[in-house]
């Protein structure tokens, strides 16, 4: 009988498969209290978000939270890199908005595209992350995920301006629009009725945009009318 040339392929054969295994049992059981902790934070705040709650909500030992997490504040911070890790992510799920410069000036084509992105992001979501990004602007270790939150909100509707033909530099326009749609995810929470909302937040991207197209001299000049118009009223 020949000695087996490698002798250590069998236990290998055997060891790996476990190790691998074990691995991955332990990063979905982190990411099972990561998921745990955006949850408990969503209901209740940061003050809610205890090593017992997670561990509760996630249905695992409460030593599972010590051994993944050295402090509460580590889980804290991990759980919403990780929220925010996934709505980055979540923006490969939009619809596609891509149209012509006529499609995005029309009001009714624009409130169907926002009602789209609105059945997405329902209202759930857009509080959470709302409360997410409050929490993170607070927060000087989680500043630069709140940025890249933002900037991947930012390069969505840089994409879609530019999938529109809107030309010339946008940055400015770009950061109103972001402006127009967090105030609009923070007016879904007190008056919940998501078509009146799509379509105000239609037209007012749709007014920025012909303000952009139109440039700041004709603008001026409809507010130099108005003016005009009010000064000769009795």
């Amino acid at each position: 009988m020949f000695p087996d040339p490698h002798p250590h392929s069998l236990m290998e054969e055997v060891i790996l498969p476990r190790a691998r295994l074990s691995q991955e049992r332990s990063r979905q059981r982190r990411q099972a209290l990561l998921e745990a902790a955006i949850r408990v934070f969503g209901e209740g705040g940061i003050r809610a978000v205890t090593h017992r709650a997670v561990a509760a909500e996630a249905g695992l030992p409460l030593a599972a939270t010590t051994y993944y997490f050295a402090s509460i504040d580590e889980l804290v911070r991990e759980s919403l890199r990780y929220h925010v890790a996934s709505f980055i992510q979540s923006f490969e799920q939009l619809p596609d908005v891509s149209m012509d410069g006529a499609g995005l000036l029309d009001l009714d084509v624009g409130t169907q595209i926002v009602e789209a992105v609105f059945a997405i992001r329902d209202l759930d979501s857009s509080a959470l992350e709302l409360s997410v990004y409050l929490h993170a602007a607070r927060d000087p270790e989680l500043r630069d995920v709140a940025f890249a939150g933002l900037h991947a909100l930012s390069s969505f509707i840089t994409e879609t301006l530019k999938s529109a033909g809107v030309r010339g530099d946008t940055e400015e326009l770009v950061s109103l629009v972001t402006a127009q749609v967090v105030g609009a995810a923070m007016r879904r929470q007190s008056r919940p009725d998501d078509q009146a909302e799509a379509r105000r937040l239609a037209r007012a991207i749709r007014n920025l945009v012909a303000a952009h197209v139109l440039g700041d001299e004709a603008v001026t000049r409809v507010f130099s009318d108005i003016s005009g118009r009010s000064a000769e009223s009795p």
